[in-house]
């Protein structure tokens, strides 16, 4: 019969499982290795025994040295930075950047199938007709461009 299998090796087992050695130590003690006797605590477990530890009450530990209450200093407004804007600045800012969106779009170029009712149709490329790209500024009134392009497309009337 195997050292595993018989009833003293079990007990053995039981015990120093009980007493709270670690199964390294249990192994050492047996002359077998960890898994074998984790392997047979699994089983035993797996069977109904009984394999609750011995709980060896741990030393409380001692309390922690109570910190000084701090100092509350009167909390001082904090200034906001950067400051508010004005009204008339946010409306110069918010000019700026529709400016700059518009510069930016005409700049790249729009498509046809993209562009309103209130932008100038301008081609500003070469090419084929399904690729063509407009100006996509705002429109003149009355006229199918923006100011700079019908500047460029009608001429000024002249008294003859």
């Amino acid at each position: 019969m195997t050292p595993l299998l018989s009833e003293e090796f079990t007990a053995k087992l039981l015990s120093m499982w009980r007493a709270g050695k670690t199964a390294r130590e249990i192994a050492a003690d047996l002359g077998t290795t960890r898994n074998a006797v984790i392997g047979k605590i699994f089983r035993l477990r797996n069977r109904g025994v009984d394999l609750s530890r011995a709980v060896t009450a741990a030393p409380p530990k001692p309390p922690k040295p109570e910190k000084p209450a701090k100092k509350e200093k009167p909390a001082a407004p904090k200034a906001v930075w950067p400051p508010p804007l004005t009204a008339d600045e946010k409306a110069a800012l918010l000019a700026e950047r529709k400016a700059k969106l518009a510069r930016e779009r005409r700049a790249r170029g729009i498509k046809f199938a993209d562009l309103g009712a209130r932008d100038c149709r301008y081609i500003i490329n070469a090419g084929r007709p399904a690729d063509y790209l407009f100006c996509g500024d705002i429109r003149e009134p009355g006229k199918p461009y923006c100011k700079e392009h019908a500047d460029l497309c009608y001429r000024p009337d002249s008294s003859r």
